[in-house]
């Protein structure tokens, strides 16, 4: 039963990012600044963040799809490395990307919870190693394409 809840946790925290921000329950930190910095707390409530909370959802709308499309994408470019001539340091990359990611939904998931916030802080970098994919093939494709017009 631990261990088959352990797999579904980690795959519900690998598919689980969504960028939130809750700062409803801030209690212990409001509390921590009272105790140790009292100048402070005041200006601190006074702060935007203490007197409302923030409307992430639009950002949902591009995040997640990016995000969701760029981790498909590192998966096929591993799988098609040969076919589209994915250089090995690239392959490397996209990889370690993955191993991180599924790392990170193992270990949140398994010991914490499934949780948004956990598995996006690492899902941004599937769209930065989708683009440097993207630039190295188009830099190939030019070099290939110029020294064909050479010949």
């Amino acid at each position: 039963m631990h261990a088959s809840t352990a797999v579904i946790a980690a795959a519900t925290q690998f598919l689980t990012f969504q960028t939130e921000i809750d700062v409803d329950d801030n209690a212990p930190t409001l509390n921590m600044f009272r105790f140790h910095f009292p100048k402070l707390f005041a200006e601190l409530m006074l702060a935007r963040q203490q007197a409302g909370g923030f409307d992430v959802e639009p950002l949902n709308y591009l995040h997640v799809p990016v995000a969701a499309l760029s981790v498909v994408g590192l998966v096929l470019a591993l799988l098609f490395r040969r076919r589209l001539k994915i250089a090995p340091q690239a392959a490397a990359l996209c990889l370690v990307i993955l191993l991180a990611l599924a790392a990170n939904a193992a270990i949140c998931g398994v010991f914490a919870h499934p949780a948004d916030r956990y598995q996006s802080r690492l899902v941004l970098l599937a769209p930065l190693a989708v683009t440097f994919l993207i630039v190295d093939w188009r830099r190939t494709t030019r070099l290939s394409l110029a020294s064909a017009d050479l010949t």
